[in-house]
């Protein structure tokens, strides 16, 4: 879901053709992830506990972990 964000907020200087209120995105988003991301994590932790843990090792925050 993140990734699709990131490319969504990173292709919107092209798709509204206005480079500065376009690039304004950028860090609307980086704001965002710096800020929600770590405490929706820290939600999914306390509501799930050691299955997000192993949840979370397996996977990428953003893209998915290649295996092994």
């Amino acid at each position: 879901m993140y990734a699709s964000i990131w490319t969504s907020s990173l292709a919107q200087p092209v798709l509204i053709h206005n480079w500065i209120a376009g690039s304004l995105v950028i860090p609307a988003f980086a704001a965002m992830w710096f800020l929600r991301v770590p405490r929706e994590e820290a939600m999914m932790r306390e509501r799930f506990g050691a299955t997000w843990d192993a949840y979370a090792q397996r996977a990428g925050r953003l893209l998915p972990k290649r295996s092994a």
